[in-house]
Formats: structure tokens, sequence, C-alpha cells
């Protein structure tokens, strides 16, 4: 049949376009053996005489890139000899910060799903915010204290929020804030207050300290109003 004939020539055609590919890394012989390799469509036959000059090259996409080639929306594109994946998003800069399930933070979820498009591998939203330091991490903060420490001093102590802790033993000092951002990296935010922070973790400490609500607003310095 002419389905069977077809598809009969695509596969001898892919067959010799890979010899073709195969003379790249095949520099090293002698001239005499690589004219036995050809070095175009044109120049393949096919055991039953036909012609693969006509054999579109993109046809030969359908054996690179399939369905399975590219996941989690990434774009199958051959450039020269290599296959590739596209991951093509247009992720804005809305500070909506999620936990992945390979424990890492992301600014959004568009950019946890681009990630995912690089790896080639899957990435979950684990939650909301930022991840736990670790498994003993009360809200998922890095330096903001264990859950063993929130949960001790909450019988005692109510009026801490924002990630505070309740220091019973002070005789003026009620809340404390244990949060380190000495090991963030630079990331300036505009905050709710009006004030640019190096990074978000800087948001959080100010908002402890003040004990009034700070959010980040948007990524980079405080644009002032003219």
């Amino acid at each position: 049949t002419s389905l069977t004939r077809n598809t009969y020539l695509c596969v001898s055609c892919l067959l010799c376009w890979l010899r073709i590919t195969l003379v790249s890394f095949l520099a090293t012989l002698p001239v005499e053996q690589l004219r036995a390799f050809p070095s175009s469509l044109s120049d393949c036959q096919t055991p039953t005489g036909w012609n693969c000059s006509g054999f579109d090259d993109r046809d030969t996409d359908l054996f690179l890139c399939d369905t399975n080639t590219c996941k989690f929306d990434g774009e199958c594109l051959r450039i020269g000899n290599m296959v590739t994946c596209i991951c093509d998003f247009k992720c804005n800069n809305d500070y909506a910060p999620v936990c992945g399930s390979n424990n890492k933070n992301y600014q959004n979820e568009c950019f946890l799903r681009r990630d995912a498009c690089k790896q080639q591998s899957e990435v979950l939203v684990m939650s909301e915010g930022h991840c736990p330091a670790d498994a003993g991490s009360g809200s998922g903060d890095d330096g903001e204290g264990s859950a063993e420490t929130g949960q001790k001093e909450t019988s005692t102590c109510d009026i801490c929020q924002f990630g505070a802790e309740c220091d019973v033993d002070a005789e003026d000092v009620w809340c404390v804030c244990n949060i380190d951002c000495s090991h963030i990296s630079f990331n300036p935010v505009c905050a709710s207050d009006g004030r640019s922070y190096d990074n978000p973790c800087q948001v959080k400490e100010a908002s402890c300290q003040k004990q009034e609500r700070i959010e980040v607003k948007y990524l980079g310095h405080f644009q002032r109003s003219i």
C-alpha cells in the first residue's frame, strides 16, 4: 500500500540521514572511506531505488521529536545534529514565593514550572512561601527558630507575631527575633512600608522587629513617585 511504501521510504531515508550525521564524528577516517558515506539526502538511495532527495528534512523531526522527547511544556527543537528542549516561559516578576518538591524556593509558580522544564524532571508545588530550613523549622524560613520552641512558649506568651519568639525571662523585651539574613544573597525588594531592602528576608526581619505586617510589594528598589 501507499502507506507502507511511504513509511518504508521514511525509515530508509532516516537511516541514511543518520549516516550523514555520523560523518561528522568520523573526520579522522581516510578520505576514501569517507566517500562511502552520503553527504546529503540527494545522495541517499533506498534498497528499492527510491530517491530521498524529495524527503523533507522536517519529517525527520518526527523521529527525533515526539510527545515523549520534551515533557513539562517543553518544545522540542533540532539544532544541527542536536535535539534540545526549549522552555519559553514568559514569567513575570510578581513575588509570590513557593516551595518546590525539590526543596528549592521559587519567586512564583511560573519559575518553578520553567525549572521543571529545563531539568526535564517533575517539580511540584509543595507549599506557598519559602521552604523550611529543615524538618524542625517552625515557619519554613531560615533562622526563625524551631517548631518546638514556638509550641513551648505559646501557652505563656501569645502577643508575639510575625516570626518573633517570646522570651518569658526577659524583664523588658518580650518578643525576640532570631531571624538571620546574613547568608541571604542580594535580591533587592520594595516593601509595603515604602522602604527598600536587600532581600525578602530583611523584610521579614523588619516586620518581626517592629511587630507590624510588612510585605514585599515588588522586586527591585523602591521607586519614588515624581
